[in-house]
């Protein structure tokens, strides 16, 4: 995949590298797929710099198109190569940069996936599921307690989604079943 202001290089070991054009690849993002997945990573000669989240985003089911937008994010955000990015970026890099990766939901759709313990978050177009592309669509979010209660945020943009998740304004969650709706219309917030 070619990708505008970087240079591609792939590697014996089948990991592919993508640097900056002009650049030596010491700082570089790299592709690497292993069975149904792939992993994404900013790296710094063979290291992981581990300073920031979104510097390595795994791809569960990974198809080439999905491996495009996350190469175009990180390369933008760690390598400064603002030529890479396209319509998806600004809405990628909102995910990637909050340590979401890519996961699949019970529907088999991909979703931006963030978990530490039991809590899980998916943030998804619509409830049929599938990556937000724009900042400015539809787009709804799932955070839930495993095999507990759930709520679900649904948004009229990226932005508002966004603004209730980085405040932790988001409904309360149990560790039993349920479920509860907020529907927020230009920052302004209803329980249904």
């Amino acid at each position: 995949m070619d990708i505008e202001g970087l240079t591609i290089k792939s590697e014996p070991s089948g990991v592919v590298v993508y640097f900056p054009a002009g650049g030596k690849g010491y700082r570089h993002i790299s592709l690497a797929v292993s069975g149904t997945n792939a992993t994404v990573s900013y790296r710094e000669g063979k290291t992981l710099p581990g300073l920031q989240p979104g510097e390595q985003v795994v791809i569960a089911n990974w198809n080439e198109q999905l491996a495009e937008r996350v190469v175009r994010a990180l390369a933008s955000l760690h390598l400064g190569v603002f030529e890479a990015e396209n319509a998806y970026t600004a809405c990628d890099l909102a995910m990637i940069e909050r340590g979401f990766q890519i996961g699949i939901s019970d529907q088999g759709s991909h979703v931006w996936l963030n978990s530490a313990g039991p809590y899980y978050r998916f943030i998804t177009k619509n409830a049929e599921g599938g990556l937000p592309s724009l900042m400015d669509e539809p787009c709804q979010m799932i955070h839930g307690v495993q095999g507990g209660s759930r709520a679900i945020v649904q948004a009229d943009n990226m932005n508002t989604l966004l603004e209730v998740l980085d405040t932790g304004n988001l409904p309360p969650v149990m560790p039993f079943p349920g479920v509860e709706t907020l529907v927020l219309r230009r920052g302004s917030a209803k329980v249904h």
